[in-house]
């Protein structure tokens, strides 16, 4: 089943032109997004979906945050004045994911820094960074499916009480 995602706010991306140029474009608020299965194309740290035919790049916490989901009926889209109940997996995996973003960070600032410095042992943390990257966007997908199920639920839900 195609995981599908509904943009509550516009959300900025990045898509490749035919000549091979990365332009930042703003997807709209509205627009369904599909996850996309070209992972070459994708840029590094972020999340590859299509829309309307086109594949883009988009920062996982962009998804996380400016999607839309359905806790216990209740719509949140990243709005902090909603009081919704969240499952213990669901704060589970926001901790897990802030932990390994905020890790894959350290690592990204540690990378730049070692090419600033023109030392040679840069090779040695780029293992690590894809590691943290891949962790990074495991757990945001980990999270957005989770989130899914919820939504599936309220669907049933709503559906057994019309």
């Amino acid at each position: 089943m195609e995981k599908r995602h509904h943009l509550k706010v516009a959300i900025r991306a990045i898509v490749a032109t035919p000549e091979g140029q990365k332009v930042s474009v703003m997807l709209p608020a509205g627009a369904v997004l599909c996850e996309s299965a070209i992972r070459s194309s994708t840029h590094l740290g972020m999340i590859g979906v299509a829309c309307q035919g086109k594949h883009y790049s988009v920062f996982p916490k962009d998804l996380l945050r400016n999607t839309g989901w359905r806790v216990k009926g209740v719509e949140v889209a990243n709005q902090s004045h909603l009081h919704t109940e969240f499952c213990a997996d669901c704060l589970r995996l926001k901790d897990q994911l802030s932990v390994a973003s905020d890790h894959y960070v350290r690592l990204t600032l540690q990378h730049e820094q070692i090419v600033r410095e023109g030392h040679s042992d840069v090779c040695a943390i780029e293992k690590p960074m894809r590691q943290a990257r891949r962790r990074r966007d495991t757990v945001a997908r980990m999270l957005l499916n989770h989130r899914d199920k919820h939504e599936d639920q309220s669907k049933i839900t709503a559906a057994g009480e019309i």
